[in-house]
């Protein structure tokens, strides 16, 4: 794969040389563009001699782009080798006032380039992931409010790296309430019933639908357990580049990893397709597009059991499913003071060994 690219630098100094790719030139004091097509390896671009010492400016990179994508920090993908200074030995410095003589590389971390807050991949039909989930790093994972840290990793991953599912194995599947916001990863309703976790913060039913396809179609799980969010939720799909994404969105704001521009999409154009979109949940009063997802969920090949703590959706669900389990009530909270607390997961876990439900019971 090849990438174009295109740097701008600014002399602010009329004495030196400078050579970019095969041209050299006496430095002056204006701006240097250079463009050129790079496959991401370690390369030299940029070589500077016969600058004076002591300076205090010398030569600025302005910005870098990428394939059209303008890169927030021009020296993320750079690196400068200062050689020949009488007063110090060479060394490696990430800097882009460069006030020394050496050469300046370029290479591209892949990893971090083509980084989206959403998994994404070559099948339009595939897990529904948030990324940022795979590095936290946090007993409770990932919420807002948050005092752990994340993994310097960039990942782009369809499940925790932790998990490690396997034929025949049980899953359990929903938005927050499963994950476990802010709630110990131990003390989650899956966790306490063995389950494989794979809730989604933010889930909709469509993406519960694309991963229980994708596990049913991987893992032949024995059973599943989806803890159904509410009706008004929905993804966001598009295609770039080959990559097809999916974003979970509900009518709440989206957060700030959104609010930043990737090689992929810039957060003007997303939220511009996500504004549509939420045009789209409003106008679908009757929630035809998550009933229709209900359906297809209904007719995958699994022994699926079925819940939700949104009391809207929990009563549609027997006009698709046959095992009912009990209702999530919230007894406690979360850290967040939004979600349910462990108490109410555990009580739940409890309630599913003395309570049958029926096809069509109700609450």
């Amino acid at each position: 794969m090849t990438l174009q690219c295109r740097l701008k630098i600014k002399s602010h100094v009329d004495h030196g040389d400078i050579t970019i790719g095969e041209e050299s030139h006496s430095l002056s004091k204006k701006i240097y563009e250079y463009n050129f097509t790079s496959s991401g390896s370690k390369e030299k671009i940029l070589s500077l001699k016969n600058l004076a010492p002591g300076l205090g400016e010398g030569v600025e990179l302005i910005s870098c782009e990428i394939d059209g994508f303008l890169l927030s920090d021009p020296e993320e993908f750079t690196s400068f080798q200062m050689m020949d200074n009488p007063y110090v030995d060479d060394r490696l410095i990430k800097e882009k006032n460069l006030v020394f003589n050496g050469d300046l590389e370029f290479e591209i971390d892949k990893d971090k380039l083509f980084w989206f807050p959403d998994y994404y991949s070559a099948s339009k039909i595939d897990f529904v992931y948030s990324n940022n989930l795979a590095t936290c790093q946090g007993v409770e994972g990932c919420w807002e409010g948050e005092k752990s840290r994340h993994s310097s990793h960039y990942l782009n991953v369809p499940y925790h790296p932790s998990v490690k599912p396997e034929m025949n194995d049980k899953f359990a599947l929903g938005c927050s309430q499963t994950y476990g916001t802010a709630v110990d990863r131990t003390q989650t309703w899956p966790a306490l019933l063995g389950y494989e976790n794979f809730g989604l913060p933010g889930g909709s039913i469509d993406a519960v639908f694309y991963n229980a396809y994708r596990i049913v179609e991987l893992f032949k799980p024995k059973t599943m357990i989806i803890m159904f969010p509410n009706m008004s939720r929905r993804l966001l799909e598009f295609e770039r580049g080959g990559h097809f994404f999916r974003i979970p969105v509900s009518i709440s704001p989206m957060g700030e990893l959104y609010e930043s521009n990737y090689y992929w999409m810039g957060s003007k154009e997303l939220n511009k397709m996500v504004s549509m979109l939420r045009r789209q949940i409003v106008m679908d009063v009757n929630n035809d597009h998550s009933k229709h997802y209900l359906q297809k969920i209904s007719t995958l090949p699994c022994d699926i059991q079925v819940s939700s703590w949104s009391q809207e959706t929990y009563e549609i669900l027997p006009n698709y499913f046959k095992n009912i389990l009990p209702f999530f009530e919230k007894i406690d909270e979360a850290l967040d003071h939004k979600h349910h607390g462990p108490l109410s997961h555990k009580s739940w876990v409890e309630g599913l060994k003395t309570t049958t439900y029926s096809a069509r019971k109700k609450r």
